[in-house]
């Protein structure tokens, strides 16, 4: 088939978004797909993809529009089999959209969490005003994609018909003798956050659950590894001060091998995020082998049923409560509970087996006939 893909850019290793689009692309291509992927920037290769970085103009410094991405999906969708269009909000979402009734091109939409309550709260007037370009995005789209059952429920809230895939994202699975597999050999164990420096992934939360623990677990150190806006990591670090917290480190941002020698070096992950639509960096933490700790925001209530992490409502308490517990866990327990992770991950997360899912629900868009099991239509 030939596929194209959709995304505003490529050019943060770090964001969830986008690594998992890049890796579907490329098991997509692994499995004899022509896969083409448009975006306004990017800042790396993807293996047998062909990538095509259209040129962007800047509105009032943020919003980006490009009148050539408009011009080369108008032409492609004459001759594409399926136009897979991922997030909502921005202009080459929105140009997918434009521009999909035309030809034969198919229109499959991912909104990856931008329907979300908590983000559809964000930037309300900016999304007000460009409400009437985003709408033919969902209303032409023959069909909706959502990671998580969570974000079915989010989609169908808002009374969309669609037919729904519900296909969760992919991971890659690192190889445990690898020399960055080497577990860390300093004298404290190892608390991570790994992620987007953002407001609604709970930090402040975790250090004032830290402010309460530190003294309890002197064994333990907490690192908050990623990037963010200046001025929010900013804040971030002033609260750390504010609060006198001991054994707290912000790295900024880690990405390949380096990301996967910090994700082995530590023993407990954690997540307090208000909203997730999949939290692709639970699945990594866990295919690392390690336990984690998340809310009920993110959709991975199997942590509690595959007995390898901690899946709780969101408070300050709670947070706290758990991450004692956590903290309190012998190492033998805390090493089990990842493993159970790691072979969950390897069973059902697997790229190859996710890719293969995907590309039914492009056939079926194609071709007609039963859809998979996997998409719901009602």
């Amino acid at each position: 088939m030939k596929l194209v893909h959709v995304i505003p850019h490529m050019d943060e290793e770090a964001a969830g978004p986008t690594q998992s689009v890049v890796r579907l692309c490329e098991a997509l291509a692994r499995c004899g797909q022509r896969v083409t992927m448009h975006t306004m920037a990017t800042g790396r290769p993807i293996v047998n993809v062909d990538v095509v970085v259209h040129k962007q103009w800047r509105i009032l410094g943020q919003f980006g529009f490009s009148l050539e991405l408009v011009k080369s999906l108008y032409i492609e969708t004459t001759r594409v089999d399926v136009i897979h269009n991922h997030s909502l909000w921005s202009f080459p979402n929105i140009a997918a959209g434009l521009v999909s009734k035309r030809g034969r091109g198919i229109l499959l939409t991912s909104p990856r969490g931008t329907l979300a309550p908590a983000a559809r709260a964000r930037s309300k007037w900016k999304k007000l005003i460009f409400s009437p370009l985003q709408q033919p995005v969902i209303d032409r789209a023959s069909c909706l994609h959502a990671t998580s059952a969570m974000e079915y429920s989010d989609i169908r809230a808002l009374g969309l018909k669609h037919p729904i895939a519900v296909i969760p994202n992919g991971i890659d699975i690192p190889v445990l003798n690898l020399q960055i597999s080497q577990p860390n050999t300093n004298r404290f164990r190892r608390l991570l956050f790994l992620g987007r420096l953002h407001p609604i992934k709970g930090i402040e939360i975790l250090l004032r659950a830290w402010l309460v623990l530190q003294n309890i677990h002197p064994e333990w150190e907490l690192v908050i590894a990623g990037k963010g806006e200046t001025t929010y990591v900013d804040s971030l670090i002033n609260l750390a001060r504010q609060l006198h917290l001991k054994r707290v480190s912000f790295p900024g941002p880690v990405y390949g091998d380096a990301k996967s020698k910090l994700y082995f070096s530590s023993h407990l992950f954690i997540l307090p995020t208000e909203t997730e639509n999949f939290g692709m960096a639970i699945a990594e933490a866990q295919a690392h082998g390690l336990p984690v700790i998340t809310t009920q925001g993110a959709p991975w209530s199997g942590l509690e049923e595959k007995k390898s992490g901690w899946w709780v409502e969101r408070s300050q308490e709670n947070i706290e409560s758990t991450l004692s517990k956590a903290l309190n866990c012998d190492a033998t327990t805390l090493d089990d509970m990842g493993k159970r992770g790691r072979e969950w991950m390897i069973s059902d997360f697997d790229w190859h087996s996710i890719s293969k899912q995907m590309l039914s629900v492009y056939e079926w868009l194609h071709k007609g006939g039963t859809p998979p099991s996997y998409v719901a239509l009602n």
